[in-house]
């Protein structure tokens, strides 16, 4: 018999995430309700064999509150999923209807084998969903005054505003120490991001990113594939996935991958970069070079096909080829710190410190505040100067 699974969340990416992934593991899905009144009208009226609960929701009461409110009348199990975890809430779910708690963000493994042994346990009790007490009525949500009821959506709505506010300084941090190197920081605060927003595919690809870089390559995948599995077409994500299967070595892998992009999101620079480099990194040049053209034909406005073909040119000696599209680059996007980083690094790794560093003072030139630049001033600076 097919079980039946009812969801409980107010985060439409999130539930349409959690129902895709049920569905294509066998489960049906009994309903779903966005906040208590909806549970508390719908759920009796289904034949859910388990139920998915998320605490935190919209409206006068939460996931616990729903759940001890069901109690009284049907028995069925519940699992609690929550960002949030705490004592309190800890101490708050522990009822006889708790048969699980996932703490997000968490797997698709952890997501199924919550559901089985929660089941499996019920049944051992001898528990039977909707055998309870005879259901005479819908439990009724107590009332509340209405000058409460809107000071707490007014509550409900700062309180988003803010949370999407701290995520968005989060994510201007974990970017910032990425580009700095510091991975651990950087790692966290992706981690952090996570917590309260699991579907986030560009955070997902920024992890596995870092991650890589820390030199857990498996877990690096593992974060990729969880982004295209929430956005299989997501061009961001299979480009970090390219990316890091290429310098794991496994090209062949990497250019099938894109192959296949390629075919679903046609006309994609960026995408078409990403091949470039593949091929570059297979030692098929002509081929990368031809691709590469073909992405700055369609990129008209930014410096990022350019700087990829300038790239490859410095990384074959090609200086004065390179010298030239990373200027086109540049005069495109005189701000790009990336794009003067990469220009640098060039004449850096060929010991040409002279150059290096006139490069660096055109780049400090357009971007005076930026830290980044001024330490790699003062290093080359440092490693210049004899001993």
């Amino acid at each position: 018999m097919t079980v039946q699974v009812f969801i409980v969340d107010d985060d439409d990416i999130v539930a349409h995430l959690i129902e895709e992934v049920l569905t294509r593991n066998g489960y049906l899905i009994a309903g779903r309700a966005v906040n208590g009144e909806e549970a508390l009208r719908m759920i009796p009226k289904t034949s859910c064999d388990v139920i998915l609960m998320d605490i935190t929701l919209d409206g006068r009461i939460d996931g616990i509150d729903i759940a001890r409110m069901l109690a009284t009348t049907l028995k069925i199990p519940v699992i609690f999923v929550t960002a949030n975890f705490d004592k309190e809430i800890l101490e708050r779910v522990k009822m006889p209807t708790t048969f699980g708690f996932l703490t997000k963000p968490f797997t698709i493994k952890d997501l199924v084998a919550t559901i089985e042994i929660a089941l499996f346990n019920f049944k051992m009790r001898g528990g039977t969903p909707h055998l309870a007490e005879p259901k005479t009525h819908t439990p009724a949500l107590p009332k509340e005054p209405v000058a409460v009821s809107a000071a707490r959506a007014a509550d409900t709505v700062k309180h988003k505003k803010e949370t999407r506010k701290t995520l968005k300084d989060l994510y201007t941090y974990g970017l910032d120490h990425q580009a700095k190197g510091n991975y651990d920081a950087a790692l966290q605060y992706f981690t952090e991001i996570l917590k309260n927003n699991p579907s986030d595919v560009a955070i997902w690809a920024e992890k596995g990113d870092v991650l890589y870089k820390l030199g857990k390559s498996e877990d690096a995948l593992c974060a990729v594939d969880t982004a295209l599995g929430i956005e299989p077409a997501n061009e961001y994500a299979i480009c970090k996935k390219c990316r890091i299967l290429s310098d794991m070595g496994k090209n062949m892998e990497a250019l099938v991958l894109i192959e296949n992009a390629l075919k679903v999101i046609p006309d994609k620079y960026a995408t078409m970069v990403e091949k470039g480099n593949i091929l570059h990194g297979m030692g098929r040049e002509e081929d990368a070079f031809q691709t590469l053209d073909a992405a700055i034909a369609m990129d008209k406005k930014s410096g990022y096909a350019l700087g990829a073909k300038g790239r490859i040119q410095g990384e074959l000696g090609m200086d004065k080829e390179a010298l030239a599209t990373f200027g086109r680059a540049l005069n495109r996007e005189p701000k790009n710190v990336s794009l003067w980083l990469d220009l640098i690094r060039i004449f850096e790794q060929k010991k040409n410190s002279h150059l290096a560093l006139n490069i660096l003072q055109r780049a400090l030139e357009q971007n005076p505040e930026n830290e980044i630049l001024a330490a790699k001033r003062e290093k080359i600076l440092h490693s210049s100067i004899p001993g």
